[in-house]
């Protein structure tokens, strides 16, 4: 989208910052997803996303890791309607994320993750 300096009259691009969105995503028993948030070719942000919202919206448990670039993260488990929410003041880089169905249920999950302000994050949940 293009906008209009009006003091200058200097055409210059609007920029929006959308954040990456995985809503009730379901796992058959055992399988696993990665949500590319840096590099996903339709939403992407292009940069690590800085804030993250993570939420079990399933029956079953689930297992999470965050990749920020160099490194993978502990796995971390939510059961049932929990939910992490990490902030710009966390200081994370969620490059990707990869999720882990439980093994013997299917399983559900939503994201969210914002480049700029972790205040986006949990406006939409």
């Amino acid at each position: 989208m293009d906008g209009v300096d009006i003091k200058g009259g200097i055409m210059r691009e609007a920029k929006r910052h959308l954040p990456y969105i995985k809503d009730r995503v379901t796992l058959s028993a055992g399988k696993e997803d990665f949500c590319y948030v840096q590099d996903d070719e339709e939403q992407g942000l292009g940069d690590p996303g800085r804030s993250l919202f993570m939420k079990n919206t399933g029956s079953a448990s689930i297992k999470y890791q965050i990749f920020d670039g160099n490194a993978w993260s502990p796995e971390i488990t939510l059961d049932p309607s929990e939910y992490d929410s990490y902030d710009v003041k966390d200081r994370i880089k969620a490059h990707t994320v990869r999720i882990v169905g439980n093994l013997t249920a299917n399983s559900e999950y939503s994201l969210k993750s914002c480049a700029a302000t972790g205040d986006e994050v949990n406006e939409a949940w």
